[in-house]
């Protein structure tokens, strides 16, 4: 069984996560995954993070198409680099590989990094996307993060409009939309413990329909 975590920054993604992890006897795969994507290709910590759901910036798309139209893949180009070295692609794809061990490895619950479109054609996945009204999620983030209102907000816009952007940019998918996903929750609403227990109500119904 593997669920995926969509959510809006200050909705509760990692408490959810971490909930649901522990209820169900699931590894959770959050900032982990970054850990374990910096080992594999030995980049440090701080520039895998710096890729991490990121789309990639208007600068770098145009590099990009200039580097592949100046060669054959593989080669080296008028700026200097293989293509195959971009870091920006080579997080993304191993995020989705590491992303598919957790899923074949057994029960798992997973926080972002585009893990429902990674997940798609898995029947035994449960996808979920978690929102809240933005006031809402600017006092959580104000408390969480120690700071001001202003900058809460301003924050928690820029990492929503970063997350659409990169699944717009990597899945082709609009992160929001809510026909993704088999459960879309307002955790403004229902809070992060009831939102665990409607969406292990469905593992548990999901379960029962599987046959052993």
């Amino acid at each position: 069984m593997s669920v995926t975590i969509a959510r809006e920054t200050g909705a509760g993604g990692g408490d959810v996560g971490r909930l649901l992890a522990d209820r169900l006897g699931a590894d959770l795969v959050d900032g982990s995954l970054i850990d374990e994507v910096a080992r594999r290709l030995q980049l440090p910590r701080e520039e895998v993070e710096g890729e991490d759901e990121q789309p990639r910036s208007l600068i770098g798309r145009l590099l990009r198409g200039m580097a592949l139209a100046e060669g054959p893949i593989g080669t080296e180009t008028a700026l200097g680099e293989a293509v195959p070295g971009d870091p920006h692609d080579a997080v993304v794809a191993l995020t989705a590989q590491v992303i598919r061990e957790a899923a074949r490895a057994g029960n798992v619950v997973i926080v972002g990094r585009g893990a429902c479109f990674v997940l798609a054609d898995r029947p035994d996945a449960i996808h979920v996307f978690l929102c809240a009204p933005v006031e809402v999620r600017v006092r959580r983030l104000v408390s969480l993060w120690n700071t001001d209102e202003a900058t809460a907000r301003r924050r928690l816009l820029a990492d929503d409009a970063r997350r659409r952007a990169y699944v717009r940019e990597v899945h082709d998918r609009e992160w929001r939309d809510p026909l993704n996903y088999d459960l879309s929750i307002n955790t403004g609403r229902v809070g992060f413990e009831d939102a665990a227990a409607i969406i292990l109500a469905l593992a548990a119904r999901r379960r029962l329909l599987t046959p052993r």
